[in-house]
């Protein structure tokens, strides 16, 4: 990967950690997807957090993605409007991220897989 290529936050082979998919509609109107990812496997670890200009765990072509500040743990199942007027989340998604070399692999709760690579500012389909 290149030196303007996020990095996921778990390394390769290591247990699974909690992931979400918020969607976020923002008070002027916007939509983004918000892709929260557990540090670590800890119940208490930071989320790191991706922006995503389409759903990162529905079909269809690769996704932009912007890496975003770390949030609290509690994002992991939080929903509702956020303070400071920025909008409100809601769940779409939850599921277990795993690493496996540059493949990244998520088991959704409702059952359904993805597999991703990062590419530039591209989560990528695999």
């Amino acid at each position: 990967m290149d030196n303007l290529t996020p990095n996921w936050p778990v390394p390769v082979n290591s247990p699974p950690v909690q992931v979400v998919v918020l969607e976020h509609s923002v008070p002027d109107g916007t939509v983004h997807w918000d892709l929260l990812v557990a540090r670590t496997c800890a119940v208490n670890a930071p989320l790191w957090g991706l922006r995503c200009t389409g759903r990162p765990d529905g079909v269809g072509p690769d996704v932009a993605i912007e890496v975003m500040p770390d949030h609290r743990p509690a994002w992991i199942t939080l929903e509702g409007d956020i303070s400071g007027g920025r909008g409100t989340v809601r769940r779409v998604a939850s599921g277990l991220l795993e690493r496996h070399s540059d493949l990244t692999h998520v088991r959704w709760d409702d059952g359904r897989v993805s597999d991703w690579t990062i590419v530039g500012a591209y989560l990528r389909r695999a």
